[in-house]
């Protein structure tokens, strides 16, 4: 397969022992002499700096082309783009535009966070990789992960991608659950069988997804600024606990997350005040045939370490609730909780493979890989 000329020339590598992960302090030449034959004619790369206008640009581009697994388009609001582009120490902006108009037709994107893998250590996180809808099947996604490598150069680099390539070092389910059932039947997001109307399929629906709200002393409430400095703290913990591999977490994206209007924060506290439970969702719009949902995703969690399966299944559930009457559509959670996921009666929609580039890491179970893939 052509596309895997160029992704079999990178400098990736799987080992069996934790002990053997390391930098591999490649530069791969080879790769970026080899796709050259991947660059669109009449077009060239501009890095960009971050400006309203290139914002607004971004923005516009994205809202789109930007697809999911589903293939629905993503509209990240610029709230959130301005959020995920400065999430690091630095940002990679890259546009592949037409010479003759300037037009983007390909965008990609590189933030530089700290991540612990056995030390901390500065990594790449590649995201937003995006191609106009008129070219795509023309390896422009190829060519546009082998010019964000030119920046990159030695620094390791994070990449998920919902195809099968070679030599990811997890593969994780994608979940997602329906929560506002009526809506979502009405408007065809489900395929009604035969033999069903649109009512009685909802009924149906209902006896299999609907919300019984757990018995608990305890009830979940947003979170504030004064929550920060606890939330993060705990959030590390947890994350050094239960991954091999994650981002460390600062205290200025807590405030940034808790402030943001395009993200739900989730606390449970106990009868001391601690927070015993968090999860935050970022809130986006999906389209397809334009029909316009509000589809959360999962971002970070943490709970205690003692507790059971059913006492963090009810805790999702909790927050199933408030994101249903807070006017959610459905929500989609990578496989960090698997286990409590079938219990919940999630559906698989898909997988999502994680690529380390210049770095050898062992493969992962999803339980242990705590790279958020959105």
């Amino acid at each position: 397969m052509k596309s895997h000329v160029m992704w079999n020339s990178m400098p990736q590598q799987i080992v069996n022992d934790i002990s053997k992960v390391q930098l591999l302090n490649e530069t791969p030449d080879n790769m970026l002499v080899t796709v050259e034959v991947f660059k669109p004619a009449d077009t060239y790369i501009e890095r960009l700096t971050f400006t309203e206008s290139i914002l607004n640009e971004i923005y516009t581009f994205l809202s789109s082309h930007y697809t999911n697994h589903d293939s629905k388009i993503l509209v990240y609001s610029k709230k959130l783009l301005t959020f995920f582009f400065n999430s690091g120490e630095t940002s990679i902006l890259l546009a592949l535009r037409k010479k003759d108009t300037n037009d983007m037709i390909g965008f990609i994107s590189g933030v530089y966070k700290n991540i612990r893998c056995k030390t901390i250590q500065k990594f790449c996180y590649v995201d937003f990789l995006c191609i106009h809808k008129d070219y795509r099947s023309t390896y422009i996604a190829a060519y546009l992960i082998t010019q964000l490598w030119t920046y990159v150069q030695k620094t390791p680099a994070i990449f998920h991608t919902f195809r099968n390539l070679p030599r990811a070092i997890c593969k994780q389910h994608i979940y997602v659950r329906p929560l506002n059932l009526e809506k979502l039947v009405k408007d065809n997001c489900f395929e009604i069988p035969h033999g069903f109307s649109k009512k009685t399929y909802c009924e149906e629906l209902e006896k299999i997804f609907s919300l019984v709200r757990p018995k608990s002393p305890y009830s979940i409430t947003r979170c504030n600024p004064s929550d920060v400095h606890q939330v993060c703290d705990k959030l590390n913990e947890f994350n050094k606990r239960k991954f091999v591999i994650y981002p460390l977490i600062k205290h200025e994206t807590i405030m940034e997350i808790i402030q943001n209007t395009d993200f739900m924060t989730f606390k449970l506290t106990n009868e001391h005040n601690s927070i015993i439970a968090y999860m935050d969702v970022y809130i986006l719009t999906t389209y397809q045939n334009s029909i316009e949902c509000k589809n959360a995703y999962m971002y970070n969690t943490f709970h205690s370490c003692d507790w059971s399966e059913k006492e963090v299944g009810d805790f999702l559930i909790k927050v199933l609730i408030k994101l249903r009457d807070d006017g959610i559509d459905i929500i989609t959670i990578q496989s960090h909780i698997d286990t409590h996921l079938q219990l919940q009666k999630f559906m698989i929609k898909g997988s999502i493979s994680t690529h380390i580039f210049n770095h050898s890491m062992i493969q992962l179970q999803s339980e242990n890989n705590g790279l958020v893939p959105f």
